[in-house]
């Protein structure tokens, strides 16, 4: 039976002189709210229904907006709307900054927060902690410095800061740059992409930097010196970002200073769930301990495959190089040890995850666990290959409309490469009582030919089961108010997911040979091979081989993660006087922790969540999987699809998002406090390797 949704989508109709309008009209907005407040109260007369809630209703009010606002610069293939996207991003940056300088309005926070404190104003439990987050936020964004003459200091370096945030950003996400080769240099590179790829007028073919790119050259062309030219290509992108992220560091360390703390790791740890920068670099630095043997193992094993593989095949590789292992082998000797040892061609497997399919077939995976049913709908959308869902809960958990689900699959011009997960409309319960639901998507940049289907490696379907995990929290999230989760717990709900597909019956539910979906591709499919048409179901042995390979090169995996995490943590706890040289640090620590760094690559000027407010927070992705694999272990891995479990999960830490402290959600979940004895326990256990830690 089809049920109408209460609430209607959005619209994205909209053109670059009317988003700048928009934004100025909401910064006015604000402003006259913030100026009316502070002229009707006083600390003794504000409370909190009188001051914090005109404040959050209006942040709503205005989080409806700018949310879209903000999307057309990821994914609109209009320049100018992308331009005036980013232009009013910075509008909205400038004004909210200033806001929370405001002293009179920060005063009457305070006073409503001690208020509550003495216990002359009672409030519920959702309350309390936004208005203790409210408290916080002023007193961490500048309207506590008095002395004028540092205030200006302040004002002035956050404006910098923004501003060379914003060009950073738009330099990566604009780029559509490459390297050119010829096919022979290719070889071994499936056609497919091949046939895609663009050409100059002298045919060689052009390689982008695009995930789909990367992954299949990195992984496929035979040529090392062609991996090794596409790596230093890819590790040198983006020079001026070097000096941008280094302008930035500078700014964000001494603008903490400014609000009285030592560094801006130390600042950004007060919202975090870690307790200080030192516990992080605890966890970190043993992570990197404990891993740092079975890495070695993996990179002995990859060598002795390389060195087995030249003996056989030969190489164009020369000098030192044939003598290690180097970075731009990794990909390659890692997929011929997958083929050799667990009979797992990433190729052949693809050919079972056709993109809409899979889709599909996850949709059902989350609906089964969490109690959800997705209906497609016609709606608005922003580019015409957008599809739309309804998210809603089954009856026998209400029936309720939960919000709408966007999904942006295909690269196109203007769009960031990255895969990602982005809020479009948020949830929380309006002025008159009633509640607006919200709305979020998945958007990824795959390589899409009309002519053929779009398949996915199984990596790629980790990302997508990771960020559709993003876009499911954000649907069922059930608040008052709208709450922004601690940076390193947003991770844990998504990097939990990927288990999923490491689990052999998930595998064969989502996997289906592409040739029986349609004529068409079964057309395609005899027009590329002779012999017998595969089954029309993943293999179970299959299902099981993929499922083997969970944890090979795990140890690699993480001390990756752990590179990239005390790169962004160190860099952004710099002490007053010490200058970073990013550079230098990025390729030390990268050959230190991983034995694969170059003393002249620039790759952390195309490492882009220190631009994208994980500043100092990189490090969640460590600390996720950590917390991650105790959910799953002690809970959901003896039986993935046990819908008690999975609603138990959804209600407990999905459910509450940022509405109270995420370690609170875990903990309520576990019966106690996460550990870290499960995901060592992975990592000591498993067997048929020593590396088991992804």
């Amino acid at each position: 039976m089809s049920r109408k949704p209460p609430q209607p989508p959005p619209s994205f109709t909209t053109t670059p002189s009317a988003i700048l309008s928009q934004a100025s009209s909401l910064i006015s907005s604000t402003t006259a709210l913030e100026d009316e407040l502070s002229s009707t109260l006083t600390p003794s007369t504000a409370t909190f229904s009188s001051l914090l809630t005109p404040i959050l209703n209006d942040d709503h009010a205005v989080s409806k907006q700018t949310l879209i606002i903000r999307l057309f610069s990821s994914v609109s293939e209009d320049k100018d709307l992308r331009d005036a996207s980013r232009t009013a991003e910075e509008m909205l940056l400038k004004a909210n900054s200033e806001a929370l300088m405001r002293r009179d309005i920060a005063s009457l926070v305070k006073a409503v927060y001690e208020k509550h404190q003495r216990g002359e104003e009672k409030l519920g439990e959702e309350d309390a902690y936004t208005l203790f987050k409210t408290h916080r936020a002023y007193q961490n964004t500048g309207a506590g410095i008095e002395d004028e003459d540092v205030r200006e200091q302040y004002k002035t370096a956050v404006q910098e800061r923004n501003e060379v945030l914003v060009a950073a950003r738009k330099t990566i996400s604009e780029s559509d740059d490459g390297i050119f080769f010829t096919r022979e240099q290719l070889n071994g590179v499936p056609a497919s992409i091949l046939d895609a790829m663009k050409t100059n007028d002298d045919g060689h073919l052009k390689a982008t930097f695009k995930k789909g790119h990367m992954i299949s050259i990195m992984k496929h062309a035979t040529s090392a010196q062609t991996r090794k030219a596409y790596n230093i290509a890819k590790e040198s992108r983006f020079p001026e970002n070097v000096t941008r992220l280094e302008r930035a560091v500078e700014l964000r360390n001494s603008t903490a200073r400014m609000l009285g703390f030592s560094t801006h790791a130390e600042l950004k740890m007060q919202d975090k769930m870690a307790k200080s920068v030192e516990s992080v670099m605890e966890m970190l630095n043993k992570l990197r301990t404990e891993l740092k043997p079975l890495a070695d193992d993996e990179m002995k094993t990859l060598f002795e495959i390389k060195k087995a593989y030249i003996r056989d095949n030969g190489t164009d590789e020369d000098g030192e190089d044939v003598k290690r292992l180097n970075a731009w082998d990794w990909a390659f000797y890692a997929r011929i040890l997958e083929k050799e040892r667990y009979s797992v061609d990433s190729l052949l497997i693809s050919e079972y995850f056709e993109v809409n399919h899979s889709l599909k077939g996850m949709l059902k995976i989350f609906e089964e666990i969490f109690g959800m049913v997705f209906v497609p709908t016609d709606a608005p959308v922003w580019q015409k290959d957008v599809s739309v869902y309804e998210a809603w809960n089954v009856e026998d958990q209400g029936g309720e409309f939960l919000g709408y689900l966007y999904l942006d699959l295909y690269a196109r011009e203007g769009k960031y490469a990255g895969a990602h997960s982005s809020l479009i409309q948020p949830g929380f319960v309006t002025s008159d009582n009633k509640r607006h639901y919200p709305s979020s998507s998945l958007i990824t940049s795959l390589l899409h030919t009309p002519s053929q289907p779009t398949l996915l490696l199984h990596s790629e379907l980790k990302t997508m089961f990771h960020e559709l995990g993003h876009a499911i929290h954000k649907l069922v999230t059930h608040t008052n108010h709208q709450h922004g989760c601690a940076r390193d717990f947003v991770e844990i709900p998504s990097i939990l997911l990927e288990n999923w597909i490491w689990v052999p019956s998930v595998l064969q539910r989502l996997g289906k040979h592409y040739s029986y979906l349609s004529s068409e591709y079964l057309t395609f499919w005899n027009a590329k091979n002779e012999g017998e048409r595969p089954g029309e179901v993943l293999p179970e042995k299959l299902a099981l081989d993929i499922a083997r390979t969970k944890h090979v090169n795990g140890a690699h995996a993480m001390l990756y993660q752990v590179f990239l995490a005390l790169f962004d943590l160190t860099i952004h706890n710099a002490v007053e006087g010490r200058e970073v040289d990013t550079t230098r640090l990025w390729n030390e620590s990268k050959t230190e922790i991983m034995g694969l760094g170059r003393a002249d690559s620039i790759g952390q000027a195309s490492f882009a969540h220190p631009f994208r407010a994980y500043d100092a927070a990189y490090f969640t992705y460590a600390l996720s999987k950590v917390y991650a694999t105790d959910l799953w272990v002690s809970h959901f891995k003896a039986d993935p699809m046990d819908k008690t479990t999975g609603l138990r999960y959804r209600k407990l830490v999905l459910q509450p998002g940022g509405s109270q402290p995420e370690l609170k959600s875990l903990s309520n979940f576990l019966g106690r406090e996460p550990s870290d004895k499960a995901y060592y326990g992975e990592v000591t256990s498993t067997p048929g390797t020593k590396s088991s830690v992804l």
